[in-house]
């Protein structure tokens, strides 16, 4: 079992046709994402997502809102 914070990474994961395990709900608006991969197959995600086009949105998410606040 394998969890992340990161809703990027997790909705990345729902587009690749990964089944989301459970959820937990951290802090208002936050929460943690597990999902049932194993190791090897985890890395090879986290790999394939560094280098998409999800990781340039983010970022260019983050620099909009850095600018109004």
């Amino acid at each position: 079992m394998k969890s992340t914070t990161d809703i990027w990474f997790a909705s990345f994961l729902l587009i690749k046709g990964i089944e989301l395990t459970s959820f937990e709900k951290t802090k208002p608006r936050k929460g943690e994402y597990r999902f049932n991969l194993p190791e090897e197959a985890w890395k090879k995600y986290k790999l394939e997502f560094f280098n998409s086009e999800f990781v340039k949105m983010r970022q260019a998410q983050e620099r909009l809102k850095d600018l109004v606040y």
